[in-house]
């Protein structure tokens, strides 16, 4: 195990054993733990200042989640491609936000420790400042999100601000 990928993980002896468990090892008798800490916008900062690789996937489900925040992952993505690759639709133009919704508070459910980041599908951001707030806050309220993503470019500028 490479531990420049798992910065957050320790394995810690167990009491009466003179040796760390790999925590990896699912073995009835291995008692272990790690010591986790939740990924934050400092955390990242923190990696990236010195010059570590940021590890980061996209999930729609709390299993997905789950396994990523095992592997080390240290952000999950949870974007609007649910629409297309999961879902059915034929592209992420249809994806109602209460859809998103429901799949990025799973994600966060399947991972307490990893910075989460929901993807606000089309129409969520662009109607006013004050719906895309709303929204945003949604995100974050109803979802535990770390941050949300939009896109447009500058033209977004006004909501991001």
């Amino acid at each position: 195990m490479n531990p420049s990928l798992f910065p957050l993980r320790q394995a810690v002896a167990p009491k009466g054993r003179g040796k760390a468990m790999d925590l990896r090892r699912s073995a009835p008798e291995a008692v272990s733990f790690s010591i986790a800490m939740k990924i934050t916008v400092k955390t990242l900062r923190s990696l990236k200042d010195r010059g570590e690789k940021i590890v980061m996937i996209t999930a729609y489900d709390a299993v997905t989640a789950r396994w990523a925040q095992e592997a080390g992952c240290h952000m999950i993505l949870v974007g609007d491609s649910m629409a297309n690759t999961v879902l059915g639709y034929a592209n992420t133009i249809p994806l109602p936000l209460e859809e998103s919704l429901h799949h990025t508070a799973a994600v966060r459910r399947g991972s307490n420790e990893c910075f989460v980041v929901g993807d606000m599908p089309f129409m969520s951001y662009q109607v006013g400042v004050d719906n895309a707030v709303a929204n945003a806050g949604r995100y974050l309220k109803e979802c535990g999100c770390d941050a949300v993503k939009l896109e447009g470019g500058v033209t977004m500028l006004p909501v991001i601000r």
